[in-house]
């Protein structure tokens, strides 16, 4: 015999579902956080998949790289990679890296490209959680 659901019962797994949403990472991004923190800063843990396994983090600073403009409500940083080495492996490798950038009033998101030399490799966008 059917029996309709209790509403309790419905309402507690939208909640469920909810949190377990709002928690989860980005599809479009699954290595990339931001999180704004004391201090008004935003700290953002980030990845890149590399076709070849030489690359490396080199650091990271505010602002897109030039030639481009910035977002609106959008903190743009630039993320260097490089290659270390002369070898190179083919193999998908994931390069990481963690840094702190200024928060400011009215962003929702963090804009990282991804630049080798002078050249775009990559552009990810992730919203900021507060």
């Amino acid at each position: 015999m059917f029996r309709p659901l209790d509403t309790r019962v419905v309402l507690l797994g939208i909640i469920a579902l909810a949190i377990a949403t709002f928690d989860a990472p980005r599809a479009s991004d699954p290595g990339t956080h931001a999180k704004a923190v004391a201090g008004g800063k935003v700290a953002v843990e980030t990845g890149w998949v590399a076709a070849q396994t030489c690359w490396t983090f080199d650091g990271a600073t505010e602002g897109a790289p030039a030639g481009l403009v910035e977002p609106d409500a959008t903190l743009p940083v630039t993320m260097r990679v490089k290659r270390s080495g002369d070898l190179c492996g083919q193999a998908l490798t994931p390069v990481k890296a963690r840094f702190e950038v200024a928060d400011r009033p009215g962003t929702h998101a963090v804009m990282i490209y991804v630049v080798a030399g002078e050249k775009l490799m990559a552009t990810q966008r992730t919203a900021i959680r507060r």
